[in-house]
């Protein structure tokens, strides 16, 4: 069970790393999908422009603190 964040921009995202200190912060808009620990997720995104290409990564973190990020991927919009 984890909660779910997806972060999307109409350009390649930015990562930058994780210290003792900070959790990873990723550039660009994001969609909260989900706090409550589930084991599935659905969001919507809204506000889509047409005929563009979207980056995106999913961002879930479990009840333990555990971390996980998706390798970058696009989708494009009719």
């Amino acid at each position: 069970f984890a909660s779910a964040i997806v972060y999307y921009s109409t350009s390649p995202l930015s990562m930058i790393e994780a210290s003792s200190n900070t959790a990873v912060t990723i550039g660009g808009n994001s969609l909260l999908v989900n706090t409550n620990l589930q084991a599935s997720h659905s969001g919507t995104l809204t506000g889509l422009a047409g005929n563009t290409t979207y980056y995106y990564v999913v961002y879930v973190k479990d009840g333990s603190g555990n971390e996980n990020i998706t390798w970058p991927s696009t989708f494009k919009t009719n």
